[in-house]
């Protein structure tokens, strides 16, 4: 099979998702997901289980626009869930178990999960509300601020351009500063590492090469299906959508929380679109400031970080197993159907 054909069966067959000193791979035309992480110990822990969306259960719901917006909800709680599931694979109740004092119960792993589950509730509902006021409040209520000042000072009123522009200048320089500042933990770089052995990999599986950590190594970090590219199309998108909502704040912030189903569903469509046609000049201008962004949110990885990469694709490939590991099916919820169903349905939809 030569590198052209390989490409065109390959590319966008799979995705992953960096994990706390793992990645996540899924192939999507089966559902099959992997997760390796490895230990303080060295260790790499894998397992892998079936992950089927809605728009793979209910093909009338694989529609445009329709299927970006369920697709998103999809892979928002697999992302929930997989970085759950790294967090106890990493063995942190054994850590916590054996530091215990003498006498005091010990922790068992349901009840750690059970901890992990409402930190990771909680984490969600605040990180939702913050980035409600960062992204949809804020943005808007300085847009109108600056539109009264220049109202009352020169009696001039921005065109709706130029106040959607500046919105949306202030969501991404928001976004900018969050991912510089979050860039200085250690603990994120390290994910930001294993981000860009995500992107290498999958370079690597795409171009058809074995998948080795010599030919991951010389394959760049930055991807244009990446979820980073995605947020900042949808920023983009923002302010198209901008142009045509009414200047009242209230009514304006809300407006863009009804549109928002939308502007996900045509950002998901753009990054579908620029992962089969990277080579597309209009696409490659349009990805230009995602792929540069992701300066920030990959970074290079070392062969480890390479090797855990490469374990988990492997395994969502089926090319090995995860030993003493059970395969576990998943739905979002809908109920549950056999791999041989959902194997030549996810194909048909794929295809």
């Amino acid at each position: 099979m030569n590198e052209k054909n390989s490409r065109s069966e390959t590319v966008g067959t799979v995705g992953g998702q960096a994990l706390i000193e793992g990645v996540m791979m899924m192939k999507k035309s089966e559902g099959s997901v992997a997760i390796a992480v490895r230990r303080e110990n060295g260790e790499i822990v894998k397992k892998t289980k079936t992950y089927i969306p809605l728009t793979v259960k209910y093909k009338i719901l694989n529609i445009p626009l329709l299927r970006g917006f369920l697709n998103f909800i999809s892979m928002m709680k697999l992302s929930m869930g997989t970085l759950t599931e790294s967090i106890e694979m990493l063995g942190l109740e054994d850590d916590i178990n054996a530091s215990a004092k003498e006498g005091e119960k010990e922790v068992k792993k349901e009840d750690m999960s059970k901890m992990i589950g409402i930190a990771s509730a909680v984490g969600i509902i605040l990180g939702f509300a913050l980035s409600f006021v960062l992204f949809f409040f804020l943005p808007t209520f300085l847009g109108s601020t600056v539109e009264n000042a220049f109202m009352n000072q020169w009696e001039i009123r921005l065109s709706p351009f130029l106040l959607s522009l500046f919105e949306g200048a202030i969501r991404l320089a928001i976004f900018i500063a969050y991912l510089l500042l979050v860039s200085q933990m250690k603990d994120i770089r390290r994910t930001f590492e294993y981000h860009g052995a995500e992107h290498m990999a999958i370079y690597a599986y795409e171009h058809g090469e074995e998948l080795t950590a010599e030919n991951v190594r010389k394959h760049s970090r930055f991807h244009p299906r990446c979820g980073t590219s995605f947020l900042i199309v949808m920023i983009l998108i923002g302010v198209i959508v901008g142009m045509i909502i009414p200047r009242d704040l209230w009514f304006r912030v809300l407006i863009r929380l009804a549109m928002f189903p939308l502007v996900i569903g045509v950002g998901w469509e753009f990054i579908r679109l620029a992962g089969k046609h990277s080579n597309n000049a209009l696409v490659k201008i349009i990805a230009a400031p995602g792929m540069w962004v992701q300066r920030i949110t990959t970074k290079k990885p070392d062969d480890s970080q390479l090797e855990v990469a490469i374990t988990s694709l492997k395994l969502a490939l089926k090319l090995e197993t995860a030993e003493d590991t059970a395969d576990v099916k998943e739905t979002d919820g809908m109920g549950k159907i056999g791999d041989e169903e959902h194997s030549s349905e996810a194909e048909r939809i794929e295809n």
